[in-house]
């Protein structure tokens, strides 16, 4: 399987929950350690989300 991220010029991040900009896409991942994958999310740049439904998985 083959994963591809591309950046996207004037890219509006989606206001999830709310509706005014909508997902673009939603991708679940599995990890072992939720905090160190957290960690090198963002350091490759992602962002955390205000409201996290399920914040222990």
């Amino acid at each position: 399987m083959t994963l591809k991220v591309e950046r996207v010029a004037e890219h509006k991040p989606p206001d999830w929950p709310g509706t005014h900009v909508p997902k673009q896409m939603h991708l679940d991942l599995f990890v072992t350690d939720l905090d160190v994958a957290e960690k090198a999310a963002i350091g490759c740049g992602a962002v955390k989300g205000d409201s996290q439904p399920a914040p222990d998985r």
